[in-house]
């Protein structure tokens, strides 16, 4: 079956980060394989990949606080499944993320993949999120000049999927004016809204799918 390269980011504050405890939750979660992926190597703070041989071992170091950028993967390369997370442990202006990329089969069941996203975004105490066709990004970042929807909650606008927490919900008017967005699906957790703009995530040189992204972006401006 085809598949495409999709890349999922869940951003935070690191102050969130520490007291939940994500930082280790995250790396346990990745060691013991929760994400559908085996990590076989690592790098942090940009360095060369490494195969990991004890994980438990690794997981002391990577708390180290030396360390800001982690990076684990199936393969010594970074086209295959990886996830990286990245934090400022500034308590007051430190941002934290989490990204993952990898490629799912066109025009299969999204409900598996949904969860797994679902997941990640608990684990990460994730404020804004999103899911996209890797290639098609950074168009979509150069066309909106890489501006802000809500900034102190570091939210963008739609990609094929979106996650707004509902600190987010609120600022954009409410659960109610959310639920009625132009999104081909909408989906309410205990602690945001996801938005499903279309059912697969092939956006590449397709006119009709830009425009109804669009149409869902401009809806959501005009609520911010």
């Amino acid at each position: 079956m085809n598949k495409i390269d999709i890349k999922f980011v869940s951003y935070s504050y690191y102050q969130l980060w520490e007291t939940n405890n994500c930082l280790i939750k995250l790396i346990e979660n990745i060691l013991n394989e929760k994400y559908n992926f085996i990590p076989l190597y690592f790098s942090t703070n940009n360095t060369k990949l490494k195969p990991i041989k004890k994980p438990l071992k690794l997981s002391e170091k990577l708390m180290k606080r030396s360390v800001e950028d982690i990076t684990l993967c199936s393969d010594n390369d970074t086209k295959k499944t990886i996830v990286d997370i990245s934090f400022n442990r500034n308590k007051l202006k430190g941002i934290c993320y989490l990204s993952y990329r990898s490629s799912i089969e066109l025009n299969s069941d999204i409900n598996k993949f949904l969860s797994l996203l679902k997941k990640m975004i608990e684990n990460s105490k994730g404020l804004y999120a999103y899911c996209h066709e890797r290639i098609d990004i950074r168009q979509i970042n150069y066309q909106r000049e890489n501006t802000y929807l809500l900034p102190s909650f570091l939210a963008k606008g739609a990609y094929w999927i979106t996650y707004y927490s509902k600190e987010c919900v609120e600022s954009l008017g409410g659960v109610d004016l959310m639920m009625k967005s132009p999104a081909w699906n909408k989906m309410e957790f205990s602690d945001g809204i996801l938005l499903i703009s279309h059912p697969d995530p092939l956006f590449t040189e397709n006119k009709t799918k830009k425009e109804e992204l669009e149409k869902l972006n401009e809806y959501l401006e005009k609520l911010a």
